[in-house]
């Protein structure tokens, strides 16, 4: 990366953090209204268990 573009990308960086965040927590609450709460926690836990079989 170009040293004159260091500045930007660290300051952009941030930025995309709190955007996954608001989108996450929002996508939580929808899916949390729709089906429930064990679904929800059955809907995080996959990816984890998921990957505990490679």
């Amino acid at each position: 990366m170009p040293r004159r573009e260091f500045r930007n990308a660290v300051a952009i960086n941030p930025l995309g953090i709190n955007i996954a965040r608001s989108i996450g927590s929002a996508a939580c609450d929808i899916l949390l209204g729709a089906v429930g709460a064990a679904a929800s926690y059955g809907v995080d836990v996959a990816p984890a268990c998921s990957s505990l079989r490679r």
